[in-house]
C-alpha cells in the first residue's frame, strides 16, 4: 500500500488502535472457520484482488465481522459492475449487499441504457468514496511527448505487405473461397500490424513461437471483449502469470483459465495435468513453458543500428538521460521485452526485467536491484505485471512503446513513478509510428478523453 494511502488509514485507524490491539492479540485459527468480530477490517490496495465473489480470499474477507470496514485502492475499477459489486458487497452496503439486489439496483438499469442506473451508480459511489484527488497531492503532472515516427522505405513495404496479406485472406473468407471467421481475422490483422510496429523484421523470427501464439490468443481475446476464465467468468486482465488471480493460463485446447479453476481442476498437482472442464480435453501442462525471456532470440547485433525505427528512437531517448536518471520500458508483449533487452545488452546498458512468467521472489529481485543499484538504469516490464500496485520512484522516466486498448492501464503505468516520495519530475514518453494502427488508436483515445 502506497505511502498516501498509509497516512490515511492510520488516521482513521488511530481512533481504534486499543480494539484493533486486542482483536490481533485474540485473532487464532481459519477466518472461514471462525465467527470473527473485529472493529476494523482493512483490504490494501490489493482491493480489487477480492472482486472474484467465487473466489476464497472474498469469502475469507466477507466472513470478517466488523464495525467499520475499508477498501484501499488506486486501481480502476475498468472491467464489469461485478467487480464494484464484490467490493460492496465486502463493505456491507446496506441493502446492496447482496448480488441480486446490487443488479436489480444498479447492473440491469445501466445494461438496459436506462439513465437512472447510471445516477444509481453515481450517488452511490459519492456516498461510499473518498478520494484523495491529485490536487491534494505535493507530486507534480508529468511532462507527456508524444514520439510520432516514420517507416524507413523497406519497413513500410514490409508494414503494406502484412496488411495486404491479410485482406486477401479476409476477402476469401467474405468471398467464401475459405472457411473462417472474418471477425477473427480483423484482430489478427490489427494483432499482428501492432506487432509488427514493435518488432520490426523481429516478428517473424519468433512467429510461431508458444510464447507468441498464446500472446496472439490472448491479445484477439482482449480486442473481442473476451478475456473471461471459461469456467467461472471471471474477468482477466493478463495470462500467463500463475501467482495472480486476474491472469488466465490458456490449456492446450486453448481455453482459457483463471489460476483458481485450473488447481481446483489439477488432477495432478505435481506434475501438471489438467482435464478441461469445458470441453473434456487433457493437458500434461498449462500455458507456455516460456523459459529465459531475456535469450528467446539468439542474434549477433552491432549496437542499435540493426534494430527497427521505434527500437532506435528508444535506445535514442535512454542514452539521453542514462548517466543521470532511471527509466522504466512498459509494453504488452514478452517478446517485445526479448528484443529490447537484447537491444540494452549489445549496447551496455544496466537492466532488470520483470514479467508473468518470473516467480515472485524473482520479481522482487529485479524491483530491489532496479530501485539500489546505480548501474541498472531501465526496468523492463509488461503492463500485466507492473502497471498496478507497485512505487517505483527511483525513476522518472517511463516509455510508452505502444498505445493500450485500455487508457487507465497507461494511467496506472505511469502512476508507478508519479506517486508520493518522487523527488523528480518525470517524464512519460509514448512512441507512436505514423500511418498505422497504432495511430488510428491513439487518435481514437485522444477523442475520447477530449469527450470526457
Amino acid at each position: 500500500m502506497g505511502l498516501g494511502k498509509t497516512l490515511s488509514m492510520l488516521t482513521a485507524a488511530s481512533l481504534t488502535a486499543e480494539s484493533a490491539k486486542s482483536f490481533a492479540n485474540g485473532l487464532t485459527g481459519d477466518p472461514m472457520q471462525t465467527n470473527i468480530k473485529a472493529t476494523l477490517v482493512i483490504v490494501p490496495s490489493a482491493s480489487h484482488y477480492i472482486c472474484g465473489q467465487q473466489t476464497k480470499r472474498f469469502c475469507a474477507a466477507s466472513a470478517l465481522q466488523a464495525q467499520h470496514r475499508w477498501c484501499m485502492t488506486g486501481t480502476p475499477i475498468q472491467n464489469r459492475l461485478d467487480d464494484l459489486c464484490a467490493l460492496i458487497r465486502f463493505l456491507k452496503v446496506p441493502y446492496l449487499d447482496n448480488a441480486f439486489s446490487f443488479g436489480n439496483y444498479i447492473s440491469k438499469p445501466i445494461e438496459q441504457n436506462q439513465s437512472y442506473g447510471v445516477a444509481r451508480l453515481r450517488s452511490l459511489l459519492k456516498s461510499i468514496c473518498l478520494r484523495r484527488t491529485t490536487e491534494l497531492l505535493t507530486v507534480p503532472e508529468p511532462t507527456i511527448n508524444v514520439r510520432r515516427l516514420d517507416f524507413t522505405d523497406e519497413e513500410r513495404q514490409s508494414y503494406n505487405d502484412v496488411a495486404v496479406s491479410h485482406k486477401r485472406a479476409m476477402d476469401e473468407i467474405i468471398s467464401g473461397k475459405r472457411k473462417g471467421n472474418p471477425q477473427l481475422g480483423l484482430c489478427q490483422a490489427i494483432l499482428r500490424l501492432r506487432r509488427f510496429c514493435n518488432n520490426g523484421h523481429s516478428d517473424r523470427e519468433i512467429a510461431g513461437s508458444t510464447t507468441q501464439n498464446a500472446e496472439n490468443m490472448f491479445g484477439y481475446l482482449q480486442q473481442t471483449g473476451k478475456t473471461v476464465c471459461a469456467c467461472c467468468s471471471k474477468e482477466l486482465s493478463t495470462f500467463g502469470d500463475i501467482e495472480d488471480p486476474h491472469s488466465g493460463v490458456f490449456a492446450s485446447c486453448s481455453h482459457l483459465f483463471c489460476p483458481a479453476c485450473i488447481y481446483r481442476f489439477q488432477s495432478n498437482r505435481a506434475t501438471g495435468g489438467f482435464q478441461c472442464p469445458t470441453c473434456g480435453t487433457w493437458s500434461e501442462h498449462t500455458g507456455p513453458e516460456l523459459g529465459d525471456v531475456s535469450q528467446q532470440i539468439p542474434r549477433s547485433f552491432n549496437g542499435a543500428d540493426c534494430f527497427n525505427t521505434k527500437l532506435a528512437a528508444l535506445y535514442d531517448d535512454i542514452i539521453q538521460y542514462q548517466q543521470s536518471e532511471k527509466g522504466i520500458i512498459f509494453t504488452s508483449w514478452r517478446d517485445t521485452i526479448s528484443v529490447i533487452s537484447s537491444l540494452l545488452q549489445a549496447t551496455s546498458i544496466g537492466h532488470r526485467i520483470v514479467e508473468g512468467s518470473m516467480s515472485i521472489p524473482d520479481r522482487k529481485t529485479s524491483l530491489e536491484q532496479f530501485q539500489s543499484d546505480p548501474n541498472c538504469t531501465i526496468l523492463l516490464m509488461t503492463f500485466g505485471t507492473g502497471s498496478a500496485g507497485l512505487n517505483l520512484t527511483a525513476a522518472s522516466r517511463i516509455h510508452i512503446v505502444e498505445p493500450q486498448w485500455n487508457p487507465s492501464v497507461e494511467s496506472q503505468a505511469i502512476g508507478r513513478a508519479v506517486r508520493l516520495g518522487q523527488k523528480k519530475n518525470v517524464t512519460v514518453t509514448r512512441y507512436i509510428m505514423k500511418n498505422t494502427v497504432e495511430e488510428v488508436r491513439h487518435h481514437f483515445l485522444r477523442r475520447t478523453d477530449a469527450r470526457r
